[in-house]
């Protein structure tokens, strides 16, 4: 019954969004009953595109519980709104990227994405005329434009609001 009292709590908390003024501390550091939000500017898979990702972390014993923002779900067979994970890890999706927090160092807070990274080859768009005693050569170049798809990641900023 004391952990449903503290579940509605922390629900509660994070839903008004708890205390914006109380000074950062150390995320690294294991607190009881500790309210976090996290953001991450992610690029996007589109060329140029970013998107940007908010939500809360809340740590109750050494239980973690994840709100992700609007857009982004937890990554489990039985989704809600606030999922307790175990305290080794949790992930959320968010737009083909997703966020994986470890309850133990929430520090080590990352995004992994896939982008696609335009890159740039000359292809011939003319030949010399057909002679058959030769393998053909390229008259005329013109460079073209394609994309690959490549992983990136990076840290998740993570801010102790209570």
């Amino acid at each position: 019954m004391n952990r449903w009292i503290h579940l509605t709590t922390c629900a509660a908390l994070v839903a008004c969004g708890g205390s914006r003024n109380a000074p950062e501390t150390d995320p690294g550091s294991s607190a009881a009953d500790a309210f976090y939000e996290y953001s991450a500017s992610i690029p996007g898979y589109q060329p140029g595109s970013t998107l940007r990702v908010t939500g809360s972390l809340t740590m109750i014993g050494d239980s973690l519980f994840v709100q992700p923002g609007s857009g982004c779900s937890i990554y489990r067979r039985n989704e809600s709104a606030i999922a307790a994970t175990s305290p080794e890890s949790a992930t959320v999706n968010c737009a083909g990227a997703s966020l994986s927090f470890d309850g133990r160092n929430l520090k080590s807070g990352r995004w992994f994405a896939t982008v696609q990274v335009p890159k740039q080859r000359n292809v011939c768009v003319q030949y010399e005329p057909r002679d058959p005693a030769r393998s053909p050569r390229c008259l005329r170049f013109r460079p073209e434009t394609y994309y690959v798809r490549e992983q990136r990641s990076g840290g998740v900023q993570i801010k102790r609001i209570s």
